[in-house]
């Protein structure tokens, strides 16, 4: 873009820098400001649902795995994972400070029952092929 912006004559740039260029430049600063302001809750909004998502998926998996420790092997998940993942442990805490907090998270309870059968499935074949 070649020439001065809008509103702008030669020699009076000092005069524009107090008041806007001109009614169209005024109007879209006024335009973009306010989508600013109505833009600015949508983020936090937006990373609140994406922490809820991630924190159901996670809860979702973490349900079948305690499910299938308990069940099939008759442990405490958490001491499974302490005794082969230990430093995992702090962050299932962490996970379930989360979905206790004020945020409370629902459980996808189909997801819990896919995820177990998949689980069972791979203990099987593991557990068959030995």
């Amino acid at each position: 873009m070649k020439g001065d912006p809008p509103g702008w004559e030669a020699g009076e740039r000092e005069e524009h820098d107090k008041e806007p260029l001109d009614a169209s430049v005024a109007a879209d600063l006024q335009s973009i400001s306010a989508y600013l302001e109505e833009d600015d809750a949508f983020v936090p909004k937006l990373l609140e649902e994406l922490e809820r998502g991630l924190v159901k998926e996670v809860l979702t998996v973490w349900e079948a795995f305690a499910g299938f420790c308990e069940e099939e092997l008759d442990l405490e998940p958490e001491k499974l994972l302490k005794a082969n993942l230990g430093p995992t442990l702090p962050q299932i805490e962490q996970l379930k400070d989360i979905a206790n907090g004020s945020n409370a998270h629902e459980t996808d309870l189909e997801g819990v029952t896919t995820c177990r059968e998949a689980i069972y499935r791979a203990w099987n074949n593991s557990v068959g092929g030995a």
